[in-house]
């Protein structure tokens, strides 16, 4: 598991001055849901770092896989929800 201070590097280095897309579509404070599942059958990887750099912008997450799980297509990985400001600064870094 990465450190939070690590995942919080990350996030900043993706949006050093805030994200732009949130502030033109004003979704910042829009309530939002995001589910990440996997595209083809894998082995889970990094599912808790994810999550954690969601938790760290303020989303509530629901993890019901864990690295290390071979999954199918269509599998949910990971389940956020929160505001849009919060969701959108997360899913670029997450994935």
């Amino acid at each position: 598991m990465m450190p939070d201070d690590e995942l919080l590097r990350l996030l900043h280095d993706d949006c050093p001055f805030g994200d732009p897309t949130t502030a033109g579509l004003g979704i910042a404070d829009v309530p939002a849901a995001a589910t990440l599942t996997a595209c083809d059958p894998m082995t889970v990887c990094g599912v808790e770092a994810a999550a954690r750099m969601f938790e760290l912008a303020g989303a509530r997450v629901r993890r019901p896989t864990s690295s290390g799980a071979t999954v199918a297509a269509g599998t949910v990985l990971l389940e956020a929800t929160g505001s849009g400001g919060a969701l959108h600064r997360s899913y670029k870094v997450a994935q």
